[in-house]
């Protein structure tokens, strides 16, 4: 009579397997502790790692506001070859050095605000100092606030920010509009009382051109920003690992039309500014202003 093959029962299968995967996970567990510098394997806890996680990234988005200081503060005290020398034995490209130092000059001061991310740092950077300020002292503004932030996804901090840009800049008009024609009715009663004439146009001219300086100045300084900005970007997907020239001519030229459209723009920007108001120039200045431009 043949023996009886031993028939191991199902539920002893189920558990032989689990044991299994108990084991590699363990094994893969150790195996991670070692790769990485790590012996307290058998201390593990997840909400310990999770609070040293939060910490290191912590320290690295504060290291990067503390960086940006110190380079404010050599550019401030050196030459701008010395500079770019410095930079060069940092370690630092130039363009990434002016991130840190305009993140720097932003949010050095505050003392909650800089304890954020560095990627909601600059979902933030368009508001205004006087804004900053008050989100930075807890103050609730227009429904914005400190912990709101620190809860949001960065691409919502982006978004509520850029409507609360939108709010306080239209509110911003109206008080201008508002102290304007108050002052121009100041000003009015200001003659009549002294018997003097009213402003020249020439006069009120040169106070309307005046608002634009700063706005103008602030936009330029925008554009800045953002092309060095798409530069570092450029640099940074060039040093992915594995990529290709395929891959990154393919990534370019999905971006064709909007270089293109950049370059248009400065083109149009440059004809603007060579020829303002050549219309305007007086007989007398057009001899010696022949020539003016801003732009070479």
């Amino acid at each position: 009579m043949p023996r009886k093959k031993n028939v191991i029962a199902p539920e002893a299968q189920t558990m032989d397997l689990v044991a299994q995967d108990q084991k590699k996970q363990q094994l893969t567990a150790a195996k991670a502790f070692e790769l990485y510098g790590f012996k307290d394997i058998q201390n593990y806890d997840l909400f310990v790692y999770q609070q040293k996680i939060g910490l290191f990234l912590q320290l690295a988005d504060r290291s990067i506001i503390e960086a940006g200081k110190g380079l404010l503060v050599i550019k401030a005290q050196e030459k701008h070859g010395v500079f770019l020398k410095t930079l060069e034995g940092i370690g630092i490209a130039e363009r990434t050095a002016r991130r840190y130092m305009h993140i720097a000059r932003r949010f050095g001061k505050t003392a909650n605000l800089a304890v954020l991310p560095t990627s909601k740092l600059e979902a933030l950077e368009e508001l205004d100092d006087p804004t900053l300020e008050k989100l930075d002292a807890g103050d609730d503004v227009l429904g914005l606030t400190i912990k709101g932030i620190d809860a949001m996804p960065v691409s919502d901090v982006r978004k509520k920010a850029k409507e609360l840009e939108a709010k306080l800049d239209s509110e911003k008009e109206r008080h201008k509009k508002d102290v304007k024609e108050l002052s121009a009715e100041i000003e009015m009663l200001r003659n009549r009382v002294a018997g003097q004439e009213p402003p020249s146009k020439e006069q009120l001219a040169g106070a309307k051109l005046d608002e634009f300086l700063q706005p103008f100045n602030d936009e330029l300084q925008d554009a800045i920003f953002a092309m060095n900005r798409c530069i570092d970007m450029i640099t940074e997907v060039q040093r992915i690992e594995a990529v290709g020239y395929a891959q990154l001519n393919d990534f370019v030229l999905k971006h064709t039309r909007g270089i293109a459209m950049i370059t248009e723009a400065f083109g149009e920007l440059q004809g603007a500014i060579n020829d303002i108001h050549i219309d305007r120039i007086d007989e007398s200045e057009k001899a010696a202003d022949s020539t003016f431009s801003i732009i070479d």
